[in-house]
C-alpha cells in the first residue's frame, strides 16, 4: 500500500508538471507572437502618421526661422526597441517563476520543506573547501541568469543604439564589440556565480 501511494503521488506530480511546463509554453510562444505583432502594427502606425520631410531646391536657408527647435521624442527607436526586448525578457522570467512556484504546489512542497531543502549539502567539505549547499547553488545560478540577462541586455544596446546611429560607418565592429561585452559579463557573472558557492 505504501509503495502503492507513493507511485501514485509520483506520478500524479509528474503528470501535472508535464501538463502544466507544456501550457506554459505554449501560452509563452502565443503571448509573444501576439506582442510582436503589436509593436510591429504600432511602428507601421508612427511610421506612416510620421510627416514627411523633403526640402526642395528652391528652398533657401534663410526661409527656416533660427529660433525653431525640432521636437524630438523621448525615446528613440534604438530605445524603444531595447524596453521592449527588456520587458519581454522579464516577461519570460515571470512565466518560469510563475511555473515553479505551482509545480512546488503540485508535490506539496511548502516554504517550510523549502528552507529545509535549503540547508542539504550538495558536496561535502573538504580541506581547501566548505561545504556547498543547494542554498548557495540557488544563489550561484541566480546570479548567473542575471548576468545572461544583463549581457543580452548590453550587447542590444549596443548594437541598436550604438551600431544603428554610425549608419555610415561599418556595423561589423559594433557588432564584435556587443558580442565582446556579452562574453566579458557572462565571465564575470559565472566568476561571481562560483564564489557564491565558494569554489576557489
Amino acid at each position: 500500500l505504501g509503495y502503492g501511494a507513493l507511485t501514485n503521488y509520483f506520478m500524479a506530480g509528474l503528470l501535472r508538471t508535464t501538463v502544466t511546463v507544456f501550457l506554459a509554453w505554449l501560452g509563452w510562444l502565443y503571448l509573444r507572437d501576439r506582442a510582436g505583432e503589436a509593436w510591429r502594427s504600432l511602428r507601421e502606425v508612427a511610421d506612416s502618421t510620421e510627416p514627411a520631410e523633403q526640402p526642395t531646391a528652391r528652398q533657401e536657408p534663410e526661409s527656416k526661422p533660427i529660433a525653431t527647435k525640432d521636437k524630438k521624442p523621448v525615446l528613440s527607436r534604438s530605445d524603444e526597441d531595447l524596453w521592449f526586448g527588456l520587458g519581454i525578457s522579464l516577461v519570460r522570467w515571470a512565466v518560469v517563476i510563475g511555473v515553479a512556484i505551482i509545480t512546488l504546489e503540485y508535490w506539496g512542497l511548502t516554504l517550510v520543506d523549502l528552507r529545509g531543502l535549503m540547508d542539504v549539502t550538495l558536496v561535502s567539505a573538504s580541506a581547501d573547501r566548505p561545504a556547498i549547499a543547494v542554498q548557495q547553488a540557488i544563489v550561484a545560478m541566480i546570479v548567473v541568469a542575471a548576468s545572461y540577462l544583463l549581457a543580452r541586455t548590453i550587447r542590444r544596446a549596443i548594437q541598436l543604439k550604438v551600431g544603428q546611429s554610425l549608419a555610415t560607418e561599418d556595423r561589423g565592429g559594433w557588432i564584435a564589440i556587443g558580442t565582446l561585452a556579452q562574453y566579458v559579463i557572462l565571465l564575470f557573472g559565472l566568476y561571481f556565480g562560483l564564489y557564491a558557492m565558494r569554489i576557489p
